[in-house]
């Protein structure tokens, strides 16, 4: 399983940089679309794009859910294919993207807490001394940009990131199960974010006419299948490896995003942000240090 491992972990790499890259989209995207028809337009794109693979998908390799199995995948939609995607959108216009990059780094905190309460996946010392670093480097990163309007932003993100983590303990749980359950679940948290999002965007926003200019279209399509298949993906490392051990994978978009920010946004790196990121790194490192080589008997890693 050694290589395997690996093979999930490099994978996960990949899906947390296209998750920072969707980042930068969405921020350009927002300058252009209101939030709510945004995060409802891509939450369509990803249903109709994970849908199709669905249907052609081989028959033979579909299962069904128990009872139970479905209420986390109708859970797990309503945190984070519908809660989490509406804030975190909201949340990007008030932030600068490092900043948002940052705080997603910061899943780390909420996966060891979540993961002891629901998993049993007990933090051990070293893991404390882990938070607090990441806590000071947060407050070191944010230092000269916690004002009214950035405040609220950083609070929505915050929360989305909580949800996020919630729900890689969901799909943590749902991996109990013999079968690959992943794109089951990804179709099911799609379509419930799809039926809270849809109404909800027309609701706010309606829909305005650039929407459907090419240039838009594309934008949308491109974040659309970044988060149809991204999910799905990492719905299937989850079903390899331990929250804890994903967690350290999400740390990377500290760097990611702040230098996509840096080419793509103009925005510009000072000292605070560059020592608070290294702290919150670090203190992710700590946090997971050793968490990577090890495994869970519980369940299956073959």
């Amino acid at each position: 399983m050694g290589d395997q491992r690996f093979v999930f972990l490099f994978q996960g790499l990949f899906v947390v940089f296209v998750w920072s890259a969707s980042k930068i989209i969405m921020k350009m995207g927002l300058e252009i679309i209101p939030p709510y028809i945004f995060a409802a337009a891509i939450q369509v794109v990803a249903l109709l794009g994970i849908g199709v693979y669905y249907l052609f998908k081989d028959k033979a390799k579909r299962i069904t859910p128990t009872k139970e199995e479905i209420y986390l995948m109708i859970l797990g939609g309503l945190v984070a294919f519908a809660g989490a995607k509406i804030f975190s959108i909201i949340g990007l216009q008030y932030v600068t993207g490092a900043t948002a990059g940052l705080i997603a780094a910061s899943v780390t905190v909420f996966a060891v807490i979540i993961a002891a309460l629901v998993l049993k996946e007990r933090p051990k010392l070293w893991q404390y001394g882990g938070i607090l670093l990441v806590l000071a480097g947060t407050y070191v990163f944010l230092s000269n940009d916690i004002i009214a309007g950035s405040l609220f932003g950083i609070l929505l993100l915050l929360v989305a990131e909580m949800a996020f983590a919630f729900n890689n303990v969901i799909v943590r749980l749902l991996a109990r199960r013999p079968e690959d359950i992943a794109l089951l679940t990804n179709l099911v948290g799609n379509i419930v974010g799809t039926i809270i999002l849809v109404p909800l965007g027309l609701l706010v926003d309606g829909v305005p006419a650039k929407i459907w200019t090419w240039p838009v279209v594309a934008l949308v399509v491109v974040v659309g299948l970044i988060f149809a298949f991204s999910g799905l993906l990492w719905a299937q490392i989850l079903d390899k490896l331990r929250v804890l051990e994903v967690s350290i994978l999400s740390n990377t978009m500290i760097i990611q995003v702040a230098i996509l920010s840096v080419i793509f946004l103009n925005e510009a790196m000072t000292w605070h942000n560059i020592a608070g990121g290294l702290l919150v790194l670090v203190g992710a490192l700590v946090t997971d240090q050793h968490v990577i080589i090890k495994k869970d008997p519980r369940f299956k890693y073959g």
